[in-house]
């Protein structure tokens, strides 16, 4: 228990010295009501112990606080406004989130990036007509991996591989289902000078791989087999089984943040803004729990 108090106080400690040094311009009111009893750090801190706690709907994590940490947030306000407040401080959750990703100068120059796409899924569909949740935001795609048709979002990462570990992402971005992988592959790339890329085969393009090569990045993904094409050689088996070694921790991280926080699982969100929300203090979660901060 006096362990979880420390670790409390560390997240609130550095939600509230990054909010006050640069999330406040991203979620500034222009009311009268711009100084709130509960304020905007403690919503944050409350939901991000929540997902410590493995609590995954914001009713549970209020209900929780509500139970058992009201010593530490007594001003905790009702479950509605909690609600809303959490949702109208989604930029600040991905501020946040863009905080704890590892910088350029952090990098070593001989770093292995991986790249994978997750999908967030808030309804499985094959109908014609998209259910209407983040209506404007979300659309229906195809998760080969899974076989699956959805109505969501796609989440792309890109991560550096550690010895022993998880990689560590450096970049992340998330784009509506039907969007091809290789659009935000192409997005997340562009800056990157004279490295190695691992990715899957929604990543695979000769034209764009080679523009890469002229940049010194070399970006290694497996062929897209077509329908009726003849079985991989010895040589390509041997190169499969290379990269997918190569790429099993980026996986890793992948089932780590669905096993730990049900990323995947987006079903009960309604709003743009709540599945902002969902993704992101996921992800701040996860990146809170890869640099050490939570100690269990």
């Amino acid at each position: 228990m006096q362990n979880n108090i420390h670790e409390r106080i560390r997240v609130y400690c550095h939600i509230c010295e990054v909010y006050d040094s640069r999330l406040w311009e991203n979620v500034q009111r222009l009311t009268n009501n711009n100084r709130p009893q509960f304020t905007d750090a403690e919503v944050l801190t409350v939901y991000v112990w929540g997902l410590r706690e493995r609590l995954l709907t914001v009713k549970s994590i209020h209900r929780f606080t509500n139970q058992y940490l009201l010593d530490c947030f007594p001003k905790l306000p009702s479950y509605a406004a909690f609600s809303r407040r959490l949702n109208e401080l989604s930029p600040a959750l991905e501020g946040l989130m863009e905080t704890l990703v590892i910088t350029e100068e952090n990098l070593h120059a001989d770093v292995i990036n991986l790249l994978d796409s997750i999908p967030i899924i808030v309804s499985r569909t094959k109908r014609r007509e998209p259910p209407h949740s983040a209506e404007g935001f979300c659309s229906v795609g195809y998760c080969s991996t899974k076989k699956l048709h959805y109505y969501g979002v796609k989440l792309s990462v890109l991560g550096v591989s550690r010895a022993g570990t998880l990689p560590f992402p450096r970049m992340i971005g998330i784009c509506p289902a039907n969007e091809a992988d290789i659009t935000m592959g192409k997005e997340m790339l562009a800056d990157l000078y004279n490295t190695l890329v691992a990715g899957d085969r929604g990543f695979h393009s000769l034209p764009w791989q080679e523009e890469l090569a002229s940049r010194g990045v070399i970006l290694l993904t497996p062929p897209k087999r077509q329908r009726n094409s003849p079985p991989l050689s010895q040589e390509e088996l041997a190169e499969f089984h290379r990269l997918a070694r190569i790429r099993q921790p980026i996986e890793a991280f992948s089932s780590f943040l669905q096993s730990r926080y049900r990323i995947e699982d987006a079903s009960f969100v309604r709003s743009v803004k709540g599945l902002l929300s969902f993704i992101w203090g996921r992800l701040v979660a996860a990146l809170f729990r890869l640099k050490g901060c939570f100690d269990s």
